[in-house]
């Protein structure tokens, strides 16, 4: 809306009450809200890549989902987080014992931990599983003055983790190892924030094809409309969020939209994963996001 000039008008054709001019006619917005619900999709089962199409079935022509739009933000968004904090991402452990003279990979149980300690037990006893090829036993000790660091003791011999397993690369945030291959008796894990993903990023390519700047997230992410961070990492609920200050998305108003694509991805630019089972399911997970479309 282009902005108007008010011209100094007589008292008598103010409101009395409020002091407003009168005899202003206000133009109607040229704005529209558009709620997406990823439940509402019965053909897509992968709800953290996927597309919303007017196309239903085998033969359908393309019709327009929506037409002359030259700008749209976000203005809220909100997703069923169901993914436990240790997963397939993140819960392999390859470290080298100098008793052995190699590497052993081992894998940490699948699940939400709610503390340090129960994941600093759920590691230990990994480890120990391999005690008899390996020929070290591992102990966990505390460490005085922080709660969520934790000694990691070999009974005998010298370790390291390796860097390059995946709960070091993808468990910045959930484990926190120390990355080096210097070998040790006892190292510190911690301080543990117990988070898979601190944020969940909703990325569009075809929404952000216009965008005269593109959003680069520092892990590569790119076409960002949203950044939904996360509360508790602990339990399967719900989140949500609005922006403090909307970004502005661009877009050709002579081009008609037929087609939207979604990818949900995390603080690691892949895309988000969902496990399987009763809670985990793709079925179980959702996500909503509300867009102010401007036309």
């Amino acid at each position: 809306m282009q902005s108007v000039i008010l011209e100094p008008l007589a008292t008598n054709k103010y409101r009395s009450i409020t002091y407003e001019p009168q005899f202003v006619q206000i133009r109607p917005s040229n704005s529209a809200f558009v709620y997406l619900d990823a439940q509402a999709s019965t053909l897509e089962t992968n709800k953290v890549n996927m597309l919303l199409s007017s196309i239903q079935r085998l033969g359908d022509f393309p019709s327009n989902l929506t037409t002359s739009i030259c700008r749209l933000t976000v203005s809220s968004a909100a997703a069923f987080y169901c993914t436990p904090n240790v997963n397939v991402r993140n819960n392999n452990i390859i470290f080298y014992s100098s008793i052995s003279g190699i590497e052993h990979s081992v894998i940490i149980p699948e699940g939400f931990y709610t503390t340090s300690s129960a994941l600093m037990d759920a590691i230990v006893a990994a480890m120990n599983t391999v005690s008899g090829a390996s020929g070290i036993t591992f102990i966990k000790t505390a460490v005085f003055g922080n709660p969520d660091m934790w000694n990691l003791n070999a009974s005998v011999g010298v370790f390291y983790i390796s860097p390059l397993c995946n709960a070091v690369t993808k468990g910045l945030q959930l484990y926190n190892f120390p990355i080096s291959t210097a070998l040790v008796t006892s190292t510190k894990i911690g301080t543990m924030a117990l988070f898979y993903t601190r944020y969940i990023d909703f990325t569009s390519n075809r929404l952000n094809a216009y965008s005269k700047y593109q959003s680069l997230s520092n892990n590569g992410t790119i076409n960002i409309m949203f950044r939904l961070f996360i509360d508790d990492p602990t339990n399967p609920h719900w989140i949500a969020g609005s922006p403090t200050i909307p970004s502005s998305h661009s877009f050709e108003p002579s081009d008609s939209l037929t087609t939207i694509d979604f990818q949900l991805k995390d603080q690691f630019g892949d895309l988000l994963h969902i496990p399987d089972g009763p809670v985990g399911t793709n079925s179980g997970f959702t996500w909503d996001l509300n867009l102010n479309v401007q036309i």
